[in-house]
């Protein structure tokens, strides 16, 4: 599913393509960061009584998947 159309996603390749390296590596980064926010809201929305470890912890699980954050952490 898309949110944008074909000429309004043409444009934002055309941006995209002309940005420098180091404003597309600050945009990745940025968006990282977004998208760790949002993910870590989304636990704490599900489990309000989580600590702030507890969703730190939960976000690695997501991000490593279960089995190799047991063998990361050995848990």
């Amino acid at each position: 599913m898309k949110d944008t159309g074909i000429e309004s996603e043409r444009f934002q390749i055309e941006i995209f393509r002309k940005m420098p390296p180091e404003t597309k590596l600050n945009l990745s980064v940025e968006l990282t960061k977004v998208a760790t926010e949002l993910v870590k809201a989304g636990i704490k929305h599900r489990h309000p009584e989580f600590t702030k470890e507890e969703i730190e912890t939960e976000f690695k699980k997501i991000l490593l998947t279960e089995e190799i954050f047991r063998k990361v952490y050995k848990q």
